[in-house]
């Protein structure tokens, strides 16, 4: 997957949670996120997981064809704001092929914050896989 010249974008979250009598549902996430400089190119997955969080994060990977080359080494979220409509922020580090690489997302919604930061994660990977055996170099010296 190849998205260098373009970032992604969350376009829209669908996600099914909660308890239905006695049982847990399952959470279970639709993601819909496109590239922002090609409006036609646009990715749509859904995947379930351990909570809202985890299947969007499932549902990224599935959509672009990252398997289990990804993943989650770090994830934190905290206010930004107080009050009604307060911003939460989401700071997360993925490794992938192992390098590490950050991302932030910033929402009142904590599942969309979570999604964007994982996507400005990749984001930074596309952007700095063809760098990575300069930098490799760099740092060996």
């Amino acid at each position: 997957m190849s998205f260098h010249s373009s970032k992604l974008n969350v376009v829209a979250i669908v996600v099914v949670a909660g308890f239905a009598g006695h049982e847990i549902v399952n959470p279970a996430s639709g993601l819909k996120f496109g590239m922002e400089s090609d409006k036609d190119k646009v990715f749509e997955e859904s995947a379930t997981g351990d909570g809202p969080v985890a299947a969007c994060f499932r549902a990224i990977k599935r959509a672009i064809g990252f398997g289990n080359e990804v993943k989650l080494e770090h994830y934190q979220v905290q206010s930004m704001t107080s009050g009604k409509g307060a911003l939460g922020e989401v700071m997360l580090r993925l490794r992938i092929n192992d390098n590490e690489y950050t991302g932030k997302g910033i929402s009142t919604d904590t599942i969309e914050a979570s999604s964007k930061a994982y996507l400005d994660a990749l984001n930074h990977f596309e952007k700095f896989k063809d760098l990575q055996p300069v930098l490799d170099g760099i740092t060996a010296i």
